[in-house]
């Protein structure tokens, strides 16, 4: 839909040469300004988390946490809530081989349906590797403390899942709320989203379903797509292929969820997940995940697909 909001776009130059590139960059850092983005202009919001000024947001750091209140502007701008017992950051004490403290980040979108409506949870770390000396960078010779900007890992899953949120808020009655958050941490074993599950935020248990973005930057030829419930698999996966073909997206499943990611967290704490992602490719944990290299239309596919699987989970009988 067009955006209600109309701020000016500075866009960040995908195409133009490498040169030009790093000029921007630099000057973004140097003067503290950020690309004012449409909601959401899917090319700008990864261009900004993709920032120099950011230093590749590794968990714990000054670049990690500038990241988090970009973020918090942007739930703003949807309208959203403060979810963490009226804060929009949940500290986390961040454990070896990262040190100090990360934050989870979290805004409500409330509904129509009042205080005990459903909550569709819409998910993505924002963290990654910083400039690849501390975590498990697969840069190659020369390339270890370089900025890893992390344009598909994860400020793509960011991206969409800003997008899936506002396609969301087109509805006029909604009869569920929206509970949009970006987790730390996950490049070290998701540290972000276990202490999330952990502390048992107050409803929790309303949550019907949770989507969670993490590599959704290359779409070619399919969306993968990994499903954490087993009960109603069938009746829920023949729902997931009628949503792909009414937008025109493959869809291709995995037998199960992958360990060590966010969603596998979610699912083990009893919530029915989703988890979507476009695949690995040379570039993960590299310095050259950059932006320019990014499939925005396939993203915005992505966004549409995951806001109509949200609009019609909340009905009782799409539930496992």
């Amino acid at each position: 839909m067009e955006s209600r909001f109309k701020d000016p776009v500075i866009r960040f130059p995908a195409r133009r040469s490498k040169l030009r590139r790093v000029l921007f960059i630099l000057l973004l850092g140097l003067s503290g300004i950020e690309a004012r983005c449409q909601l959401f202009d899917l090319e700008c919001v990864v261009g900004d988390l993709c920032s120099e000024a950011h230093g590749g947001r590794l968990a714990g750091t000054d670049g990690e946490r500038t990241a988090a209140e970009y973020l918090v502007r942007q739930l703003k701008r949807l309208g959203g809530r403060p979810a963490f017992k009226g804060e929009w950051f949940q500290s986390v004490r961040l454990q070896e081989p990262l040190s100090g403290k990360g934050q989870n980040v979290a805004g409500l979108l409330p509904g129509s349906a009042g205080s005990e409506q459903p909550i569709i949870l819409l998910t993505a770390h924002y963290d990654h590797l910083g400039d690849g000396r501390l975590l498990r960078s697969s840069a190659g010779l020369g390339e270890i403390g370089q900025v890893h900007p992390g344009a598909d890992d994860n400020a793509s899953g960011v991206a969409v899942c800003l997008r899936t949120a506002e396609r969301l808020l087109s509805r006029e009655e909604r009869s569920f709320g929206v509970l949009v958050m970006f987790f730390t941490a996950e490049e070290a074993d998701s540290q972000g989203v276990r202490h999330f599950a952990q502390s048992s935020p107050p409803g929790l248990d309303r949550v019907v379903l949770a989507i969670n973005f993490d590599q959704v930057g290359r779409l070619e030829h399919e969306l993968f797509y990994e499903l954490s419930t087993v009960a109603e698999r069938d009746r829920l996966e023949l729902r997931l292929q009628e949503v792909g073909n009414a937008i025109g997206l493959a869809l291709k499943p995995l037998p199960r969820l992958s360990e060590r990611t966010d969603a596998s967290v979610l699912a083990a704490a009893g919530i029915t997940t989703l988890s979507l992602h476009t695949g690995g490719h040379e570039d993960i944990h590299r310095p050259t995940d950059t932006p320019d290299k990014l499939n925005y239309a396939g993203m915005e596919r992505i966004a549409a697909f995951a806001a109509s699987m949200a609009k019609r989970f909340p009905d009782p009988g799409d539930r496992p």
